[in-house]
């Protein structure tokens, strides 16, 4: 399966996931998120749309690269 894994510097609990989307996301406009499971896809898809980021899915890699190719997006998530 996929894991999300972060580096943050400091103790205590990781910050919530809002934090990833944050400044440098702004202002993309639009962001591939390709993943082989659903609930990780959402999860990105949440905090990226949350800061104005336009999101599409795929599901493998070859569903992603041909929707690379046709949308030309600006940051790929895998």
């Amino acid at each position: 399966g996929a894991r999300l894994l972060c580096n943050f510097h400091g103790s205590g609990p990781p910050p919530p996931l809002s934090f990833l989307a944050m400044p440098q996301l702004a202002g993309c406009p639009t962001v591939l998120v390709i993943d082989d499971e659903t609930p990780i896809r959402s999860i990105v898809r949440a905090a990226i749309e949350s800061d104005g980021g336009v999101v599409y899915e795929a599901a493998t890699a070859a569903a992603g690269l041909a929707l690379a190719r046709d949308v030309r997006p600006a940051l790929v998530v895998l």
